[in-house]
């Protein structure tokens, strides 16, 4: 069994800048060498780079009111999605190191109708969003513009979700979703959203992390 070690640690509880306060969802910028952090209680964003040096925060505000950024993706080299309370945002944020004179911009909101308590979001290879919702037990999947083209797990689904938590793209075309109170985690086909198999059933109590080993031929597990 492979042993693992803390490499190095940074940035302390706090609400000053460069500080994180329940610090969860965040995105690796290999380009850069960047960590894009969502910064939950103090309802804000950070990016610092690979060694923990401060380089840039935006406050997360919709409509005039401060929310709690619960996780991020970046989708390309200037746009950063996100998911908050209620809905998916959508920022101007260009994957650079050097901030100054940058000011990061709202481009959109969605999903106001669609979700509750939105948990994750990934982008897909179509440029399409990926949301898992633990308010109304499903995943959705959205264009561009936000308009949700396929809602799976709701409550006349079959295939029910039972507070489906954080999501991963595997290398081989499918969705990997921690189904966290079901104590399992289910694959999906990325192009169609349809359910290949499950995982975990008998070993897992509450998956909630997942994400894909560097070879390919497993998943890691947050239980």
């Amino acid at each position: 069994m492979s042993e693992w070690s803390m490499v190095n640690s940074y940035n302390h509880l706090g609400c000053a800048v460069g500080q994180f306060d329940n610090a969860r969802g965040f995105d690796l910028s290999v380009k850069c060498r960047t960590l894009t952090v969502t910064d939950i209680n103090n309802k804000r964003i950070q990016v610092v780079d690979d060694q923990g040096k401060y380089l840039h925060h935006w406050s997360v505000t919709v409509n005039g009111l401060r929310l709690c950024p619960l996780n991020l993706r970046r989708q390309d080299n200037e746009v950063v999605a996100a998911v908050v309370e209620g809905c998916a945002v959508l920022y101007n944020c260009p994957n650079v190191t050097d901030f100054q004179g940058i000011t990061v911009k709202l481009l959109h909101t969605f999903g106001n109708d669609d979700l509750v308590f939105p948990r994750s979001i990934l982008v897909n290879s179509k440029d399409q969003y990926v949301i898992s919702d633990v308010g109304r037990q499903r995943v959705t999947v959205h264009d561009v513009y936000g308009k949700v083209l396929r809602a799976i797990g709701h409550s006349e689904d079959t295939m029910r979700f039972n507070w489906p938590y954080y999501m991963c793209a595997d290398s081989k075309g499918r969705i990997a979703v921690s189904d966290s109170h079901n104590r399992c985690v289910k694959l999906f086909d990325e192009k169609d959203f349809k359910f290949i198999s499950s995982f975990g059933e008998n070993e897992l109590t509450c998956a909630t992390g997942v994400c894909e080993s560097l070879d390919g031929r497993s998943f890691y597990v947050g239980d």
